[in-house]
């Protein structure tokens, strides 16, 4: 017998161990007689298939749903007590007439084309601060994320809708005089603070975070959560997932406002909390200013100057490709009230004008998000490869590991890929890019150096 049977990384010369779906065969024509260990190697991708590719589905159902059963056989000393038991009986009959009184709202999923008209998606960028003023005679759709609900409450200007993006959010966030659940929905998702869901009583509209890239996004939420039926790709921040929301509910034109992913004098807005500060019996409104940008101290995020002279940083660089990107995947009509990093790659608009005649004199797009912004995108080295009735977002350092790229998602997910044609498409639109950039088409946002 030879000494490497039982080691498949051990060969001897000349020697080609059978894999998985030749194993199957040959046991079969042999009748079913055993094989020698020495003839076979373990195929990794088959056991997979065989095994944890079964399991996997199953048990990641069972954990969602094992978890409050489980919980509770581990603390069942303190769950049995009568006191314990009384007091959830009080929480579900609490629970229930809240719900039948109106005081508490059934959750959705998040509908799609149940609106129309312009929206204001709101930043947190310091052009916020001269916009906030009129905003209370704004009529339109306005989406904001759990930064600025507070301060819109403080202007008398409620949300429509708040998206929930970060996991990291707290409830107090929210402080601020009650919100009127009659006016304003909050868009959530399942990563969201539990505390945060359980503390709003107005309507939820639910999404599943979706990104094939990450197995969590990918597989365990969508087996967990498999009836939440939207699902959305996150795109790096808040900002492009306010204006997905916004879109996928049937709102449009998208009027961006403080979007400014740059500093100016001060890193952010000025935001408001209704808060009882210490010493004071009373709660009231109270100011938390933008840090100064000369005294910010996060030494986290690495400063960009811009080619168009904006004071930026490096995340806030990516956040402006990702806004595009987003804008670019659902064909958006996109107009931007910001001062900031979109400058020249939007159609501008004044704040007060729009609210004055709420959106009225918005023109409409004379070439479409995607004609007018993929050369921009070329030129920030993403690109979409049309492949399975969509497109697939590749950043890639320059057309050979393009074109590498492109041949892979043709070899691994779509024969019908053309990769001449497309190769051939991509250089020109870079091309276009590059013209574009130079000419002034993309002001500030296309300067380069």
């Amino acid at each position: 017998m030879s000494e490497h049977i039982g080691n498949p990384d051990r060969f001897a010369p000349g020697e080609r161990r059978l894999h998985d779906d030749e194993i199957a065969k040959k046991f079969e024509d042999g009748g079913r007689k055993p094989i020698p260990e020495n003839e076979i190697t373990a195929d990794m991708v088959a056991f997979q298939v065989a095994t944890i590719n079964k399991i996997l589905p199953r048990e990641m159902v069972s954990a969602f749903g094992n978890h409050y059963l489980l919980y509770k056989d581990m603390h069942r000393d303190e769950w049995a007590k009568p006191l314990a038991v009384l007091s959830r009986c009080a929480d579900e009959i609490g629970e229930s007439l809240r719900y039948y009184f109106r005081g508490r709202h059934q959750a959705h999923d998040l509908p799609q084309g149940n609106h129309s008209g312009p929206c204001i998606i709101i930043g947190s960028g310091c052009s916020l601060n001269d916009a906030l003023p009129h905003l209370r005679k704004w009529g339109g759709g306005l989406i904001c994320s759990s930064s600025h609900a507070s301060t819109l409450q403080k202007y008398g200007a409620p949300p429509k809708h708040i998206l929930n993006f970060d996991p990291f959010s707290a409830v107090e966030e929210f402080d601020a005089k009650p919100y009127d659940y009659a006016k304003t929905v909050m868009i959530t998702h399942t990563g969201i603070n539990p505390a945060l869901h359980d503390w709003w009583k107005g309507t939820k509209y639910l999404y599943r975070v979706y990104d094939p890239a990450v197995y969590f996004y990918a597989y365990a939420l969508s087996t967990g959560y498999n009836w939440i039926e939207t699902q959305m790709q996150p795109f790096s921040h808040s900002i492009p997932m306010q204006m997905a929301a916004a879109n996928f509910m049937g709102y449009s034109p998208l009027i961006l406002m403080g979007c400014d992913q740059c500093y100016h004098e001060t890193v952010r807005f000025d935001a408001w909390h209704y808060q009882k500060p210490t010493g004071e019996k009373r709660k009231r409104w109270v100011l938390s200013p933008g840090e100064p940008t000369q005294n910010a101290q996060n030494t986290n995020h690495i400063r960009i100057t811009t080619a168009g002279g904006r004071l930026t940083d490096y995340v806030m660089t990516h956040y402006r490709t990702t806004t595009v990107a987003m804008s670019w995947v659902d064909n958006m009509h996109v107009v931007d009230a910001s001062d900031g990093l979109l400058d020249g790659l939007y159609p501008k608009a004044d704040i007060r004008e729009v609210i004055e005649t709420q959106g009225a004199k918005i023109r409409p797009q004379a070439r479409s998000t995607r004609e007018r912004l993929e050369p921009w995108l070329a030129v920030k080295q993403h690109y979409f490869v049309p492949m399975l009735e969509g497109h697939k977002l590749v950043v890639a350092q320059n057309m050979v590991h393009l074109e590498g790229m492109v041949r892979m998602l043709h070899d691994t997910y779509d024969p019908t890929i053309d990769v001449a044609a497309i190769m051939m498409r991509f250089r020109n639109v870079l091309e276009e890019g590059e013209t574009k950039c130079a000419d002034g088409t993309y002001g500030r946002a296309g300067l380069t150096q």
